[in-house]
């Protein structure tokens, strides 16, 4: 009788991976994982693209890859693993979403209506991360100087290289009371005033009169007031015979 001896062949197919992304200034992370039920560590390749392009390659050690070039901004990242003798390729990205920025105008003075600060303004910030924890928030600025369309620019990076520029413009401040003289023409009075930055909003006179035995006796206030709110006092008085 003849043997016959049967050489059975069973094909065990790649496990499937999966690529995770991490960017951590210039520097790129790729993890590559098994996806269940296949398990072990992949090994092999992987090649990082930054914005489209190119940006070099690195090798797997205990499943992880890094590349280290220039910070890669709010440019798109992604990874590419190229496969091995048991796992199958996968590729992962991440978009760097820059993170969110608000500035906030406060002051101990109330802004008036023709937009103007009468005294010091503080401009602070709230920094939200998004993609990646932020690296600093700027500290509150306070700006004291006379000016006008005054401004505070600052930008806030995070840790995956996300940049965001906030800029807070069109600040008026005006700390400076209009110069004010009276002049007086017989029992007239006239109201002169300058205000050279705000600019002057209104110049008026107040008068009462006393009589009291034919002399009139000519109490006067005058007030100038600027577009920051600042004003400027003066008081006088003079008699005349009532005739």
């Amino acid at each position: 009788h003849a043997s016959v001896n049967a050489q059975a062949t069973e094909t065990v197919s790649k496990a499937s991976t999966t690529t995770t992304v991490g960017i951590n200034g210039g520097t790129l992370t790729a993890t590559v994982a098994p996806v269940a039920p296949g398990a072990g560590v992949p090994t092999g390749t992987v090649t990082f693209t930054v914005g489209g392009i190119t940006a070099g390659t690195g090798t797997l050690s205990s499943g992880v890859a890094t590349f280290t070039g220039t910070p890669v901004g709010n440019s798109a990242v992604s990874a590419s693993f190229s496969g091995d003798g048991s796992f199958l390729a996968s590729s992962g990205n991440r978009s760097s979403i820059p993170p969110t920025v608000v500035a906030h105008v406060t002051s101990n003075a109330t802004k008036t209506l023709a937009g103007w600060y009468n005294a010091p303004v503080r401009v602070s910030f709230t920094c939200t991360p998004t993609t990646a924890p932020i690296v600093n928030c700027p500290a509150t600025q306070t700006l004291s100087r006379n000016g006008g369309h005054q401004s505070v620019t600052e930008t806030v990076t995070a840790t995956d290289g996300g940049t965001t520029t906030v800029t807070k413009s069109g600040i008026n401040i005006d700390k400076v009371k209009p110069t004010l003289a009276v002049k007086r023409k017989g029992t007239k009075l006239s109201c002169h005033a300058i205000d050279g930055l705000s600019g002057l909003k209104s110049c008026r006179i107040t008068r009462r009169n006393r009589d009291h035995d034919g002399i009139r006796t000519v109490s006067w206030t005058a007030v100038a007031r600027d577009h920051a709110g600042n004003s400027r006092t003066k008081h006088g008085k003079f008699s005349y015979i009532l005739g």
